[in-house]
């Protein structure tokens, strides 16, 4: 794994592994994975990344998964990682895949996160540095009407 990945994970345990033990994240894991699995109608409801435990399991598990199955796929792509000045992340979570996509670019591109979840975007904010990442909080109007147009406002906006 290459220096950055690994620093990236150790923030990570240290930001969430300082108020909770390995017991309770294997914990919230488990009720997070059900969430996912058994109980996908409670999704849009927050259920998801309700609580601290779920949330640090989310970080810690899913994201790095997402981050390390993102960077597999975009490396397997022709032409994925052309150099582009834009990459927009509708649903970015916690920026893992944003992360993972513009690592592999051959120029790193300004990155617009866009999700409706506070937390997550305050865990990807954490994660990319200000001039290269930039938080947006989904409205629930843009949720339902997100269109290119709205994606081009927000890639001249990064300009």
């Amino acid at each position: 794994m290459s220096e950055k990945f690994t620093n990236w994970m150790a923030g990570i345990e240290a930001r969430h592994l300082a108020d909770l033990t390995f017991p309770e994240v294997s914990r919230a894991l488990r009720a997070l994975s059900s969430t996912y699995v058994e109980r996908r109608g409670r999704i849009g409801e927050g259920a998801a990344l309700s609580g601290a435990g779920k949330r640090a399991a989310f970080a810690l598990f899913y994201g790095p998964l997402h981050y390390l199955l993102l960077r597999a796929i975009v490396a397997e792509l022709p032409g994925a990682a052309a150099v582009r000045p834009t990459l927009v992340d509708l649903g970015c979570g916690t920026g893992a895949a944003s992360a993972a996509w513009a690592g592999t670019c051959a120029a790193r591109p300004v990155t617009i996160g866009v999700d409706r979840h506070r937390w997550a975007l305050d865990e990807a904010a954490k994660r990319f540095e200000p001039s290269i990442f930039r938080c947006e909080r989904a409205s629930p109007i843009s949720r339902r009407r997100i269109s290119r147009k709205a994606v081009r406002r927000f890639s001249r906006r990064s300009r």
